[in-house]
C-alpha cells in the first residue's frame, strides 16, 4: 500500500469523497507478490500521483486453488472523474510500469466510481 496523501486538512473519522478504481489482472503462473509490488517503485507511484491525481495505491496477488494467479490494483483519486481519466491511458501506464510482462492474458477488468474514504489517525 502506498499512501500518497495523508488528508492533513481533514479531522479523524471524517468521510472524504473520492474516486476509486479496482482492476483485476490475470497473471502468469508463479508471479509472486514481491515481483508484482516491485513494479510499483516510489518513482512510479509518484508519477501516477502527479499525472492522474492518485492519492493511495493498493496492490495484491492471489493464487487461487485452480492455480490461476490474479493481480489486483486499487487506486484512490481526488474525484471519480480523475479515476475515469486513467482508463484511456491504462495501456501506456501498464507498459511503462513493466506490468504487461506479467500478464498471462488480456483482457483485464477495471471499474471506477465515486467512493468515500475515512481518515484515521
Amino acid at each position: 500500500m502506498w499512501p500518497v496523501a495523508s488528508f492533513v486538512y481533514d479531522e479523524d473519522c471524517t468521510l472524504i469523497p473520492c474516486g476509486m478504481s479496482f482492476a483485476v489482472y490475470p497473471l502468469k503462473a508463479g508471479t509472486t507478490l514481491a515481483e508484482w509490488r516491485g513494479l510499483f517503485t516510489d518513482e512510479a507511484v509518484a508519477e501516477l500521483s502527479t499525472e492522474f491525481g492518485l492519492l493511495w495505491l493498493f496492490t495484491a496477488v492471489h493464487q487461487a486453488a485452480n492455480t490461476k494467479t490474479t493481480g489486483y490494483i486499487s487506486g484512490l483519486y481526488q474525484c471519480w472523474e480523475a479515476a475515469a481519466a486513467v482508463q484511456p491511458k491504462i495501456g501506456a501506464s501498464l507498459k511503462k510500469l513493466g506490468l504487461l510482462d506479467f500478464l498471462s492474458a488480456l483482457p483485464y477488468e477495471r471499474t471506477v466510481g465515486a467512493g468515500l474514504v475515512i481518515k484515521s489517525s
